[in-house]
């Protein structure tokens, strides 16, 4: 059998850079207790008017129902946010920060701005801006390519 090493991919490198990404945003929210997930939810809920309801909150994040319903469990057991029923209809749940959630998140540092900040040291704007026209043109391909086989189906 023939092994493979993908080191010098640019989707390998790509891959590599996403998950140490995660690993560093996870890194600068854990001293609050929040993890890099939960970010997303309380940065979503916390953008949105009091009003905001969970099927909003699931078509703003692109995620499952039960996904959604898991989080937010979660972080209603935390204390930072709260789930009622809709004045307007009984149906809907609204999802709001609590109190306790308000003040997390004045607290909390940008994990987007300090993820940046230390994975652009010592890269220069002009090699920055290379390598996002390179990752654009490569995602684009990828998505050109993806249209024209969905086509064939």
């Amino acid at each position: 059998m023939r092994t493979r090493s993908y080191d010098g991919h640019l989707g390998h490198s790509v891959k590599r850079l996403h998950h140490v990404m995660g690993l560093y945003f996870n890194d600068v929210l854990r001293p609050f207790g929040v993890a890099q997930s939960q970010w997303y939810l309380l940065h979503a809920i916390s953008s949105r008017p009091p009003e905001t309801t969970q099927r909003e909150l699931q078509g703003a994040l692109q995620i499952e129902s039960a996904t959604l319903t898991a989080a937010v469990d979660a972080l209603v057991r935390k204390g930072w946010v709260e789930r009622t029923l809709s004045a307007a209809d009984r149906r809907v749940k609204e999802v709001r920060l609590t109190p306790a959630g308000r003040d997390l998140w004045r607290q909390l540092p940008d994990p987007i701005v300090a993820t940046r900040r230390a994975m652009s040291r010592g890269i220069d704007n002009r090699d920055r801006d290379a390598a996002q026209r390179v990752l654009d043109q490569a995602t684009a391909n990828l998505e050109a390519t993806r249209a024209r086989l969905a086509q064939r189906t």
